[in-house]
């Protein structure tokens, strides 16, 4: 597996990725993907194409947040016809080598029991999610927040972070604006 910076990529495969995103991730989670790009312009985010090794077989995405010695991996997703497949263990390896000596993070809708009106297909699948990150080495912090209204846990691959560093990451990379909308959900101490 290769990470490739779309800026450095043909358009062919930041158009994979560009579809990959819209189709992966629910519009209510989604950023603009034109500000993402700007952002990683200005050194604050990274978008990157996954591809095979060999050749240029685009297998997934990843998008990340940078600051300071923080990296929040802000979305990641493996193509429909390579899940299952051992690619998505593979790509999670590839970024924490990419950005070993960085703390790296990321967030996962919460499978709290406290969280009513789930399906129970809904939860399974978030269970499935996060066995599949705790299997790859992912921790969870004990922080959980509300990122547009939406339960989130926060998960490390080593390290620690609190709220207010976590939402410095925000207030940094997309303003104040953006980071009034993410609460610290404190129903989720114990």
């Amino acid at each position: 597996m290769r990470l490739i910076q779309i800026e450095d990529t043909k358009k062919e495969l930041e158009q994979q990725v560009k579809e990959l995103y819209l189709e992966a991730f629910p519009k209510e989670e989604r950023k603009p993907y034109e500000l993402m790009k700007q952002k990683q312009r200005e050194g604050k985010m990274q978008i990157w194409a996954v591809v095979q090794e060999d050749k240029l077989d685009f297998c997934g995405l990843a998008i990340t947040i940078l600051y300071r010695d923080i990296v929040l991996l802000d979305y990641f997703a493996i193509c429909q016809d390579k899940r299952g497949k051992g690619i998505g263990s593979k790509i999670l390896a590839k970024i924490k080598e990419k950005y070993a000596g960085k703390r790296l993070f990321l967030e996962i809708e919460s499978v709290s029991e406290r969280l009513e009106g789930l399906s129970k297909e809904e939860r399974t699948i978030r269970e499935r999610r996060k066995g599949f990150y705790s299997r790859n080495g992912m921790k969870e912090t004990g922080l959980e927040v509300v990122l547009y209204g939406v339960s989130m846990e926060v998960l490390s691959a080593g390290g620690e972070i609190d709220f207010k560093e976590y939402l410095s990451l925000y207030v940094d990379t997309f303003g104040e604006k953006v980071a009034e909308k993410i609460k610290w959900d404190k129903k989720g101490e114990s």
